[in-house]
């Protein structure tokens, strides 16, 4: 038996990737990886006292505070837990008053963050705007779903419905994204609204006038308007499609200066300073600005993925610094009107990783965040973005080739899209999988050239990278994949963990398929561990944590007890290119460690994280494990040093 242990460390041994050779510590560690950061952000404030402070707002509900124009951060608050903030608004004559437009209501601070309290608006509605009057700040306006736009003329104390004029049936349904009082004239504000368009009203809300039926030729909705500081006729609307419009008659006509590429997300649009004529906006495919107020465009920079954005500025008149934010992007600043581009996201948490993939050598580690990718090479001291290209929406698959280490797969809505340059540029790969979105994308660890996806029309195959794809027999074999595990010493053995029909098999490579679920009746398995001296016994592990075992091949399974207890939570990480090694972590307290496919077991002792694990990705050569975590990004765990000196005592 110590023969067989010594044999499976050799694998452990060398430091590689990310892999120190410190003394083992008794109890293991993680250590954060430094990101992906601000991966989640949806709202920044900067100070118009202090410009190099900012403040950022993140869906997670938390807010966080930099001095030094982000290039540090640290969390002040939570507004409210698990709840996006859509925007922050600082109180235009005591700047040490914050207000946070949230999705359960609007939230007033008189601390500049550090302390919230729930304004009387409407119960716990979500408000996606809000507005302060600047001549008179007893004035402020909420932008509530489901209502429409809320007027307060006694600094918040009490709110009444400002909706005459207005189908109330259509309010019902509506969110108001944006709320603009006009510079030149308090009375005179514009909502946009969707379902309804753009509404104005002349008596500061009284009543309110239909503008635009913009929306319905166009079918997205306007989710911000900017009006000329000293031309009030003279306007912008940016819509969530991408497409801008000006007006110069004060509504009454509209004409597009941009056709936005349809994608769901909104635009936002800033003002410079400094230049009544230079408008800034970001779109859903790029930041772009304007030097004569919106009637033609430009790309800000072409350094910047053409990626989709938001857009902040800094109130300085000269040498106002622009920030832009989004997944796949994090948060970068501009001091030169967008010639050069730094981070600006250092310490800034808030992501979400969703799925953690790695390439043979290890030279690579990908990451998906929502709608972006972000990568980790080695010797890298972070995460860079390497989203640019892809398009979508959120990315709910990766995969690696397995030949080229710098080749890589993305699948979103859209379909299936390929880097061939480490995640510089992505392009699409294959033709829409018939508007299914991708649950599930893997490569074959042998056959370099043979991939595999799942979505709502089953199983499919390509033996051309991705290019082609067939669907797997049987044809009505709808199996929802959760992993794939692959026979290392023979490439056409593959077992598939699914959620609907247990264990699934192939013996010719991926094209013929059979449920072997005799034993396992219909658990949710995450996953399947092969022994690497004989791949007919196998072991497979439900979320539940269930274990079972085969020793012909997947064709009957019998219960196998691990060392946890059944019904307690279990998250499996099995290395894709030696799948007798994986990690198992259980109700997020527990690591165990097997390198023989599950036969044996052995307890890590490590201090858990507090937080909640969305995925796992195991590394045996460089005995390093990865964990995506909810809001905080991704954490490391190097137990090489500790199964070196444990196996060799």
């Amino acid at each position: 038996m110590m023969a067989i242990r010594k044999r499976n460390l050799l694998l452990l041994v060398p430091c590689a990737f990310l892999l120190g050779c410190a003394p083992t510590p008794e109890i293991m560690t993680w250590e954060p990886t430094g990101g992906p950061q601000a991966q989640e952000l949806s709202s920044i404030l900067v100070d118009e006292e202090q410009p190099s402070q900012l403040y950022a707002g993140l869906v997670s509900g938390a807010v966080y505070l930099s001095t030094n124009r982000g290039a540090s951060w640290k969390a002040i608050s939570v507004v409210r837990s698990a709840t996006p903030i859509y925007r922050l608004v600082q109180h235009p004559a005591d700047p040490n008053r914050l207000y946070a437009a949230t999705g359960v209501g609007v939230f007033v601070s008189s601390d500049r963050g550090r302390a919230w309290n729930l304004m009387p608006v409407a119960g716990e509605r979500a408000c996606l705007s809000f507005t302060i009057e600047p001549f008179n700040t007893s004035t402020m306006y909420a932008g509530v779903s489901g209502l429409g736009v809320l007027k307060t003329t006694d600094a918040g104390a009490t709110w009444r419905l400002s909706a005459a004029g207005l189908d109330s049936l259509l309010l019902h349904q509506t969110e108001v994204h944006d709320i603009k009082i006009d510079p030149t004239n308090p009375e005179h504000i514009l909502a946009a609204l969707s379902g309804i368009g753009v509404v104005a009203s002349a008596n500061g809300g009284a009543t309110w006038t239909r503008l635009t039926e913009v929306i319905a030729s166009v079918g997205v909705t306007p989710t911000q308007i900017l009006i000329h500081p000293k031309t009030s006729g003279t306007m912008v609307l940016g819509m969530s499609g991408g497409t801008l419009y000006i007006s110069r008659d004060g509504g009454a006509t509209w004409s597009p200066t941009r056709f936005g590429t349809g994608g769901n997300l909104p635009v936002s649009l800033a003002l410079h300073p400094g230049n009544n004529e230079v408008v800034y906006a970001a779109t859903e495919s790029e930041a772009l600005f304007s030097s004569d107020f919106g009637t033609t465009w430009k790309t800000l920079s072409e350094k910047l993925p053409r990626l989709a954005t938001s857009l902040a500025i800094s109130p300085e008149k000269a040498n106002a610094t622009i920030y832009i934010y989004g997944q796949g992007l994090g948060l970068q600043r501009s001091t030169d009107d967008g010639k050069s581009w730094v981070n600006a996201d250092n310490g800034l948490g808030g992501s979400t990783v969703t799925c953690i993939v790695g390439a043979r050598n290890n030279q690579n580690i990908y990451a998906a965040v929502g709608t972006g990718v972000y990568k980790l090479t080695a010797g890298a001291s972070g995460w860079v973005p390497a989203s640019n290209g892809l398009t979508g929406g959120a990315i709910t698959s990766l995969a690696v080739d397995t030949d080229s280490m710098s080749f890589a797969y993305a699948a979103t809505q859209n379909g299936l899209f390929k880097t061939t340059n480490n995640g510089g540029v992505w392009f699409s790969a294959s033709q829409p999988m018939h508007g299914r979105p991708i649950a599930h994308l893997e490569t074959h660890p042998i056959i370099g050239s043979r991939m595999f996806l799942s979505n709502g029309d089953g199983l499919f195959v390509s033996t051309d990278r991705g290019k082609t794809w067939k669907p797997t027999r049987p044809l009505d074999g709808r199996y929802a994949i959760n992993t794939l595990t692959f026979s290392p010493t023979n490439a056409g053995l593959i077992f598939g963990a699914t959620n609907n029909q247990a264990v699934i098999r192939t013996t010719d490579g991926g094209f013929k398929w059979e449920s072997t679920r005799y034993g396992l009746a219909e658990n949710d398995v995450r996953g399947v561990t092969i022994d690497m001296s004989n791949n007919q016994v196998a072991y497979t592990w439900t979320a539940r944590g269930d274990g079972f075992r085969s020793t012909n091949g997947g064709i009957v399974w019998d219960r196998y007890t691990p060392p946890w207890n059944p019904g307690e939570r279990s998250a499996i990480a099995i290395d894709k290119y030696r799948p007798s090694s994986a990690v198992a972590i259980v109700e997020q307290k527990r690591l165990y460690y097997t390198a023989n496919a599950g036969a044996t077991w052995t307890e890590i002792p490590f201090k858990p994280l507090d937080g909640d694990i969305e995925t796992l990705y195991w590394s045996s050569r460089a005995g390093t494990l990865f964990v995506g975590m909810k809001n905080l990004g991704v954490y490391r765990l190097v137990i090489a040093p500790y199964l070196k000196q444990r196996f060799e005592e």
